[in-house]
């Protein structure tokens, strides 16, 4: 457990300073953003992943919670996220096309909100669905971030110019990676504890495809 809570405590740390301080966070792990450009979208996406995968984790094996609230939980971070760019106007900003990022909140809110928050339907359905879709997308997040970027933003960081937006789309897929398998694992009953020991093996792997 002890483990647990010092992982989840980190994801929930590094994932707010990511969140709330991009370009500054970035900087520490070598990669140069600036404000207002895609690559620091990403390093707020990640950070907002991590916060949810952390609060994921507390909910599941400290704070005993359902498994549906345990996940509404962590998924309302990336909701709230994705809210916050739709109405300052991020993606006109970054050159965004919201297309799929529409759909995509429209299924977080259902999820979120509809079922796991309220129980309202078939919560557990709803994760399964919901935690399947996440890891086909994070897969091709993370194994070609060139297509996924463009499919997904309609932004192509395959130029020499988007090569650290390219590195931050592949660390935002091994995070939703990491984060799908555990909200698979839970939804489909895997006690909550080796939930977050396959995903933390997951991400553990993937690390090394990383550098």
């Amino acid at each position: 457990q002890l483990l647990i809570n010092t992982w989840a405590s980190i994801a929930t740390v590094t994932g707010s300073f990511l969140a709330f301080a991009p370009v500054f966070t970035t900087a520490l792990y070598g990669i140069e953003t600036e404000k207002g450009t895609f690559a620091t979208y990403l390093a707020e996406a990640i950070g907002c992943v991590m916060i949810g995968h952390g609060i994921t984790l507390i909910c599941a094996t400290v704070l005993k919670t359902s498994v549906q609230q345990a996940l509404g939980y962590g998924i309302l971070v990336r909701l709230l996220f994705l809210f916050k760019s739709f109405f300052i106007n991020v993606y006109d900003q970054i050159d965004a096309e919201t297309g799929f990022l529409s759909v995509n909140t429209a299924i977080l809110s259902w999820c979120a909100l509809s079922l796991l928050l309220t129980g309202k339907g078939n919560p557990f359905v709803a994760a399964k669905t919901f935690s399947t879709a996440a890891l086909l997308k994070a897969s091709l997040m993370f194994f070609n971030p060139i297509k996924a970027s463009q499919k997904f933003f309609g932004i192509d960081v395959g130029t020499d110019d988007m090569i650290q937006a390219k590195a931050l789309c592949k660390s935002l897929g091994l995070n939703l990676l990491t984060n799908a398998v555990l909200m698979m694992s839970l939804a489909f009953n895997i006690d909550p504890h080796r939930s977050v020991g396959i995903s933390s093996l997951v991400w553990c792997v993937l690390l090394g495809e990383t550098t």
